[in-house]
């Protein structure tokens, strides 16, 4: 059996939907199983176990979406797939697997909060199935749901998000990043992402500064901020308002070193963004916060991760805030060194 899964959304988004991936996999052990992505996401999966091929979608391409989406039904017409899964309601690769003839094509209905006024090309499909309460729950269930239906699994048959295991040279390549050395050393590695996908998601720059400063003298740490090469002009504006010395290391990791990052670093402090998500699938203990994103949905899924919210995360979607989650009216500079140094204990 040959199938196309398609998630044409950001890292985080994809990540999460290992775990359908997986239950997949476990269906079809034999299975030649394609992840069609964006590009910039494409490298993230390199080299996963659950995957044999990535297939990278520029859909959005300056030759013009028309060519571009036309390139790729003769690219996924030539492979013959039995299956395609849709994890997204994006229209085009939808359209690919249909113009490419692929003869069992699965979603989810309901998949997107906007997906009413998609309803049009629910005949593009041969099987849906209804996602209910998605905002009363994680998004890693919200895939699991859309396979589960087709390969007749249970709804207690689970998989967690994951990622390949980091290489001997990330590792080497992460450790010089970070001055890791062989000689005993007693300073924590603490590392912050300060810059979401959307500015709302983002802390303002003067807390995540005032945070840096008091950990860097309070808690004999290295600080570092991480992030793509599109992000070191927002976190050098960060390390001009710290006193204390801190490094920008935006653009100098590869998608594929982040795994290897997280397991030398002592901490991730992170806004919602898919950093977060890659750090949950290691062993790193995660401050997370949520400004305007739901936490029940996005949150990382780490028995280590603190997720800290903005009661505003959960009223604009109609719910309430759950035990799990430290809430707040606004989430200040000393909720956030509290979360740290609660983690930093518990590390220990």
């Amino acid at each position: 059996m040959r199938i196309l899964i398609n998630h044409l959304k950001n890292v985080g988004d994809v990540l999460l939907a290992t775990t359908a991936i997986k239950l997949v996999r476990d269906a079809y052990p034999e299975a030649w199983i394609t992840l069609m992505t964006v590009p910039h996401v494409a490298p993230f999966f390199e080299n996963h176990p659950l995957v044999d091929e990535i297939l990278p979608f520029a859909y959005k391409s300056k030759d013009g979406s028309v060519s571009s989406m036309l390139q790729m039904v003769k690219e996924v017409k030539k492979r013959n797939f039995d299956l395609n899964i849709s994890l997204e309601s994006r229209l085009r690769p939808i359209l690919v697997a249909f113009l490419a003839g692929i003869p069992v094509r699965i979603a989810g209905d309901g998949m997107d909060r906007y997906g009413k006024k998609k309803e049009w090309y629910r005949f593009l499909f041969t099987h849906l199935y209804p996602i209910t309460t998605q905002e009363e729950e994680h998004q890693s269930e919200t895939f699991m749901k859309v396979v589960r239906p087709y390969l007749k699994l249970p709804a207690n048959i689970k998989a967690k998000p994951s990622l390949p295991s980091a290489s001997a040279e990330s590792i080497v390549r992460m450790k010089e990043l970070l001055q890791v050395t062989q000689e005993e050393n007693s300073r924590k590695k603490v590392l912050f992402c300060v810059r979401g996908t959307h500015p709302e998601k983002n802390w303002p720059i003067h807390y995540f500064a005032e945070v840096i400063d008091a950990i860097f003298q309070k808690k004999n740490t290295d600080c570092y901020i991480i992030g793509a090469p599109g992000d070191e002009d927002y976190a050098q504006t960060v390390i001009k308002e710290c006193k204390m010395p801190v490094q920008n290391l935006c653009g100098k990791t590869k998608p594929t070193d982040l795994v290897a990052l997280f397991g030398l670093a002592d901490l991730l402090v992170s806004v919602d963004t898919g950093t977060a998500h890659i750090a949950a699938t290691t062993d790193i203990p995660i401050v997370s916060i949520f400004l305007c994103t739901n936490p029940i949905q996005w949150s990382p899924l780490s028995e280590k991760a603190k997720v800290l919210c903005y009661e505003f995360a959960f009223g604009r979607f109609g719910l309430k805030p759950t035990p799990e989650f430290t809430t707040h009216k606004e989430i200040l500079p000393e909720h956030v060194l509290q979360a740290i140094e609660a983690q930093l204990a518990a590390k220990k």
